[in-house]
């Protein structure tokens, strides 16, 4: 009977606890309840239900410069860059030492990748690794802002920044190529996409960037291999079609052509008679004649150098997009945000 009593009032004291955890879940303000509603969903990719609530947050938690941000990354998940600008910039004039707001918009900038925008996004990455010098992903951003801005020397840096913190990044390895590519040193390129792919064999933006630089070496086997092995992954890159037709004009330049077609002229029959010295069991030697065949035509003109445009592949050169992030060529380069990252 004593252990009866014990046992029924142990069950009394959970659904004690229980009933006060459930009543102080319901007494959460509203405001902060929504912000977290609007969090979950973001992490679950339910960003237009993310929106609401976070709209409903930052109405209720009006100086909430967090709550701001999250609904910026909200908008620009979903796909509102202009809607997800104004929230960002909203939670920078609360706390401008809300440093992940810089990295956001910095990021959500150089995504639309207008001469407008990258200048801006250049500089709030840069106040991002101020702060947070550790960001693999930060100077990799602020790289690529450098980068098509022609600011080749700063982009270096910026790359190298990320070798630093990890030597076997070879998005940094491929967009060190790149800018090499960019200042005509084709051999040291070659190197960069070359350990990239040591890094990662089936890394798309250094293939295809590695395949353009052997056809500036005067490689052409070796140029149609890398096309092919970029031809080869799974999933196909975006831009298969374009490639396999480069790839294919590539390989009917490389094929040998086909050998001379010999056509044996029979010489005329007549009805004089032989001399006496041709003995009557030789014939006389048949006449060749051969045709000739031109030779397989010269190899097209170099391409471009790749772009480095993330709507385009990198030789984003190629960021493809990966990515990476929203996912890279070169950069690339899928409309989601490039790694955008709702912290606190």
């Amino acid at each position: 009977m004593v252990t009866n009593k014990k046992l029924g009032r142990k069950w009394v004291c959970v659904l004690l606890l229980a009933t006060v955890v459930a009543w102080l879940a319901g007494c959460t303000p509203a405001g902060p309840r929504a912000l977290l509603r609007g969090k979950r969903l973001i992490e679950k990719g339910e960003y237009a239900d993310a929106v609401e609530q976070l709209k409903i947050a930052t109405t209720l938690l009006s100086t909430n410069a967090l709550a701001w941000n999250y609904l910026g990354l909200a908008y620009h998940h979903a796909g509102q860059p202009g809607h997800a600008t104004e929230a960002y910039e909203h939670a920078m004039r609360l706390n401008h030492d809300l440093i992940v707001v810089h990295y956001n918009l910095g990021c959500l900038l150089l995504e639309e990748n207008r001469p407008d925008t990258l200048d801006r996004a250049r500089d709030e990455l840069y106040a991002y690794v101020l702060h947070q010098g550790n960001s693999i992903e930060g100077w990799l951003k602020l790289g690529t802002a450098q980068l098509r801005l022609g600011e080749f020397s700063q982009a270096e840096a910026s790359f190298k920044q990320v070798l630093r913190l990890n030597q076997q990044n070879p998005e940094a390895m491929n967009d060190l190529g790149v800018i090499q590519l960019q200042r005509h040193r084709n051999r040291d390129a070659a190197g960069y996409f070359d350990a990239a792919l040591k890094i990662q064999p089936n890394y798309a933006p250094a293939l295809l960037n590695l395949a353009v630089t052997e056809g500036y070496l005067n490689n052409p086997s070796a140029s149609l291999q890398h096309y092919q092995d970029y031809l080869a992954l799974n999933p196909r890159p975006a831009n298969w079609q374009a490639v396999n037709a480069i790839a294919k004009q590539l390989e009917q330049q490389l094929a040998p052509p086909p050998p001379p077609v010999n056509i044996v002229a029979n010489p005329p029959v007549t009805n004089q008679p032989h001399p006496a010295t041709t003995p009557t069991n030789v014939s006389k030697p048949e006449t060749v004649a051969s045709i000739s065949h031109p030779t397989a035509p010269p190899p097209a003109g170099r391409p471009p150098l790749p772009s480095y445009d993330e709507s385009q592949t990198k030789p984003e050169v190629v960021k493809l997009p990966e990515s990476p992030s929203i996912p890279v060529a070169g950069q690339t380069a899928s409309n989601k945000p490039a790694n955008p990252q709702p912290t606190e």
